[in-house]
């Protein structure tokens, strides 16, 4: 996707005013992406690199039918 996109934009951004609220920080959708590609592949890696095996659709296809048989389907929010 090219650079100035809007859904590239916003997929990208990150808020720079404002407080944070106490307590536990907000889950985000990027830390649940990256913590469900760790628990399916047992391998850490970057969000970039995430998003390039998912450009890559039999690569993707194959990681998220693991997925589905390990974990079962659906996403945990938790």
């Amino acid at each position: 996707m090219p650079e100035g996109r809007v859904p590239n934009k916003l997929y990208h951004w990150v808020p720079s005013h404002g407080r944070r609220s106490r307590g536990r920080p907000r889950k985000t959708w990027s830390s649940c992406v990256l913590n469900d590609y760790r628990d399916a592949t047992g391998q850490s890696q970057s969000l970039r690199a995430i998003t390039n095996t998912a450009e890559n659709r039999n690569e993707w296809r194959q990681l998220t039918s693991l997925r589905a048989r390990i974990l079962g389907a659906g996403h945990s929010n938790d």
